[in-house]
């Protein structure tokens, strides 16, 4: 007749995985880390300084939605062309103001970087006030800074 620990002798031989065992009921029983480690949780959300940090470039965007439009000239840029992109920037504006997940931080991102490429034709005879700097130093630095230190 076998004894119970040659049965668990012999199962813990043929499984990678240990018999769970609680003493206590309050005891519970957790898996190894690296099977841990495939659990998807969802999407990360933001705390609340990195979404107040996120939030503060709403601002950026409607004050360039003002300035687009009363500097268009200075940029070779149409009337009706700075409505449009004065127009993009308060969209921008309204996707910022939805962000609060890291998932969403990143499209924010794609969508600013596709903003700046769009807007980078306009060029203004100085480089620190054309519209894609401004969005690259003022928003897409701030936004990949705020996703490296999630990502750490």
């Amino acid at each position: 007749m076998k004894t119970l620990e040659y049965l668990l002798g012999i199962s813990q031989a043929q499984n990678s995985d240990p018999i769970k065992t609680a003493t206590f009921p309050h005891e519970t029983y957790t898996p190894a880390k690296a099977v841990q480690g495939n659990v998807d949780y969802g999407p990360k959300e933001l705390d609340e300084l990195d979404l107040a940090f996120v939030k503060s470039l709403v601002s950026y965007f409607e004050r360039m939605s003002d300035k687009i439009r009363h500097y268009h000239r200075d940029h070779h840029a149409s009337l009706e062309e700075a409505e449009v992109i004065a127009g993009y920037y308060l969209k921008m504006a309204s996707l910022v103001r939805n962000v609060k997940t890291q998932k969403d931080l990143e499209e924010l991102l794609k969508s600013v970087d596709a903003l700046k490429q769009k807007v980078s034709r306009y060029q203004h005879e100085s480089y620190k006030y054309r519209w894609s700097t401004g969005l690259e130093k003022e928003v897409i630095v701030k936004l990949k800074k705020i996703i490296d230190t999630l990502n750490t």
